[in-house]
Order: structure tokens, then sequence, then C-alpha cells
């Protein structure tokens, strides 16, 4: 579930890179570059510490319950209305997380585009697509800048800084 909505994120992400595009200085000749997104998302400090606070908050959440559960004299105790809020705790947990990724996803997404399209200016490149192991949008003639944007990306992050 997560693994489609980075690949949806990305795709979007395509979108913008593409809509924008990078303005190379090629004269007729389009020069396309690939960014693998994902890759960029998963290497970053912030995105796995989020990862991990949120596999806490669920194991936590679980431990809750299943302490709870076990309090009460086992599952065969619990009445209906206890499962309802076993399984709305659940979701709460979820839409929580699922709001702060949406928002740091937003953040490094526009990171991203602005460090590609830094990339783009460098290197002359008209035009970036995202890349993914799982689903290449490029086979050949491309040039695969991830590298270089995750290196802007470290240059230009606050966290970096100092």
């Amino acid at each position: 579930m997560k693994s489609m909505a980075l690949w949806g994120t990305s795709l979007g992400l395509a979108v913008m890179l593409v809509a924008t595009g990078c303005g190379g200085k090629t004269g007729g000749k389009l020069t396309t570059g690939t960014v693998d997104s994902a890759t960029l998302v998963q290497n970053d400090p912030e995105y796995q510490k989020t990862a991990a606070d949120y596999a806490k908050a669920r194991v936590d959440l679980q431990t809750k319950i299943n302490k709870e559960v076990k309090d009460r004299g086992g599952p065969s105790s619990l009445s209906q209305s206890d499962l309802k809020r076993f399984q709305q705790m659940n979701v709460d947990l979820d839409k929580k997380w699922g709001e702060k990724t949406n928002t740091f996803l937003k953040k490094r997404f526009d990171a991203i585009q602005a460090a590609a399209k830094a990339v783009c200016d460098d290197k002359g490149i008209d035009l970036v697509l995202v890349d993914t192991p799982g689903f290449p949008t490029v086979e050949y003639g491309a040039v695969n800048i991830t590298q270089d944007v995750e290196l802007k990306l470290q240059q230009t992050s606050p966290a970096k800084s100092k």
C-alpha cells in the first residue's frame, strides 16, 4: 500500500518535472535525464526517522491493545464495542502518520524538483523523468542524475549545514 502511494507520488513528481522543464541549452537536441525519486526519499534521514517513529507507534499501540485484551480476560471477553474501539485506534494512528508522511513527501518532492532543476541547468538537460528500479521510464539514452540530485539536496539541506 505504501509502495503504491510512493509510486503514485513519484508519478506526480514526474509530471511536475516534465511540466516545468529544465531549460537546457542543447540547440535543438533534446537531452533527457532520469531521477530515481524513490531512492532519494528512502535514503533521506528524515524519512528513515519518520518510518522508524511510525513503526514504534504501531508497536506501542499493539502492546497497549494486547495488554487491555489480557487485562479483560482474553479475546473472548471483549465486546463488539471494544473491538470497534481497537479498530478505531488503529485507523486514527494510520491517519495521523499518513498525514505526517504526506506532508514530508510534499516537502521532499518540492526539494527534489528544485535540486533536479539546478542539476539540469548545470548539465544542460532539457527534460527529467522519474525513474524507479521497478518502473523504468527510459531504457537507454538518458542521463541518470539521481546521485547529482542527492548531492544537491545534501548541500542545500538545513540539517546538513549545522
